[in-house]
């Protein structure tokens, strides 16, 4: 099916306060199905996934933050970075990211 549009998904980032607001985390997912060929389902699939908490040790002046990333490209069994000249979002295979952050405010 030639021509075909790109489609993409972004859930809304869901947010929870653990404790008294003192500490918070939230998920985010999103997916992109950049198959624009029309040829075999998934060979463009783009799945992510994030984690974070935040810990509010002396708020809002002091606050400790972690997040873990997941990101998983699918793509063409020949190897190939693009599908029929559609860019994936990152280069196929799966992604690990974990950050820290410290934020303080005076």
């Amino acid at each position: 099916m030639p021509g075909r549009k790109p489609r993409a998904r972004h859930c809304p980032a869901a947010l929870v306060e653990i404790h008294e607001r003192l500490v918070d985390v939230a998920l985010r997912g999103t997916w992109a199905d950049v198959n624009v060929t029309g040829g075999h389902s998934g060979e463009g699939r783009f799945l992510a996934g994030e984690i974070a908490s935040t810990w509010y040790v002396h708020a809002p002046y002091l606050a400790v933050k972690l997040r873990y990333g997941y990101a998983d490209q699918q793509g063409p069994s020949d190897g190939s970075s693009t599908l029929a000249g559609a860019p994936f979002v990152i280069a196929p295979g799966h992604v690990h990211v974990l950050t820290t952050q410290l934020n303080l405010a005076f």
